[in-house]
């Protein structure tokens, strides 16, 4: 099914992240600072309570860890928090949930059955990041999980734009894996030849209605524009279906910037140069990599299209439209 924005369209307004190099937050166009693009690869080293305190934090895992500080970022760039009640927020996370704490609970199943600790499995079960965020924040409103894989990011992201434009409250859209056993597993398992660009992180973003718009300068950070999912019979060029896609608004795919992701592989055109797989970042590879492409300064592009598909043939898509913007390490 394909989408326009209505006149209930949604609009991006905040954007938070972690990842090894550091923490950030869209800030607006007066903050003047950047970070280096592509983001770098490998483990977070910094102590990560350093970023949200150490209260109730040692009990979460690795993976929870990162999508609350992505959260907590997020949250201060959009000021979310002191534009609606915290009941009237929705949490949706594109993820498979933290995958390490999942398989944890399914070696002790099989190995010590006998030790395994029932008031572990709130910190451990497929949504426990969901509800880890929402108890963090206060925010009682929706608290979904998508679980789709690689493209479970973007999936997220159309979910909260749907949501939105027909007439919810705003929505916190987290993505992110920590380094892991279980993420080797995974990656290994699709026979990657990349296993040097995986890394561990985390990224947020806030969507709501157009009105009131609410970043620090008044404006929102994108306008999203159109949106799509679907699945085709057979193999397609997934470049032709972009460009169709795009077609109704005269754009073509050379004159915009775009991320596509297929499973591991991610691949990033942005002021006409590609850029291919430079991490691989499980669930929130394509939202990790839009923040290489709207947080970028130098871009010369106003719009940008989302792709993400698996070897199923399942397609998302969303055009979006920015306003400049940089950020705040």
């Amino acid at each position: 099914m394909s989408y326009l924005a209505n006149s209930n369209r949604a609009i991006l307004t905040g954007v938070g992240a972690i990842v090894p190099e550091g923490s950030f937050f869209s800030k607006g166009i007066d903050s003047g600072l950047q970070v280096t693009y592509p983001f770098q690869y490998g483990l977070i080293q910094q102590d990560l309570s350093r970023h949200i305190g150490a209260k109730g934090f040692r009990f979460h895992d690795r993976s929870s860890k990162l999508n609350l500080i992505a959260s907590k970022n997020c949250l201060q760039s959009s000021q979310l928090l002191e534009r609606y009640p915290s009941d009237s927020i929705n949490v949706i996370v594109g993820s498979d949930g933290a995958l390490q704490s999942q398989m944890n609970i399914v070696l002790e199943a099989v190995e010590t059955p006998q030790f395994m600790n029932p008031q572990s499995y709130p910190n451990r079960g497929c949504n426990v990041i969901a509800g880890q965020v929402s108890l963090m924040f206060g925010l009682r409103g929706e608290s979904t999980v998508v679980s789709s894989g690689y493209r479970s990011g973007l999936d997220a992201f159309i979910y909260a734009i749907r949501k939105v434009e027909n007439g919810s409250q705003p929505y916190l859209v987290v993505a992110g894996e920590s380094l892991s056993t279980a993420r080797n597993v995974q990656t290994f398992s699709q026979n990657s030849q990349n296993r040097e660009r995986i890394t561990e992180g985390a990224i947020a973003l806030t969507i709501e209605k157009e009105q009131p718009c609410a970043n620090q300068n008044g404006q929102p950070i994108c306008k999203i524009i159109k949106y799509k999912q679907f699945s085709c019979a057979e193999e397609s060029d997934w470049k032709k279906l972009a460009e169709d896609f795009i077609a109704p608004f005269n754009l073509y795919l050379n004159r915009l910037d775009y991320v596509y992701g297929r499973d591991e592989y991610l691949e990033i055109q942005m002021n006409e140069h590609i850029i291919t797989n430079p991490y691989d970042l499980f669930g929130g590879t394509v939202l990790l990599g839009f923040c290489n492409v709207i947080l970028h300064e130098s871009s010369r592009f106003r719009h940008t299209l989302l792709i993400s598909s698996d070897k199923e043939n399942n397609y998302g898509m969303i055009l979006l439209k920015r306003a400049r913007i940089c950020i705040l390490i």
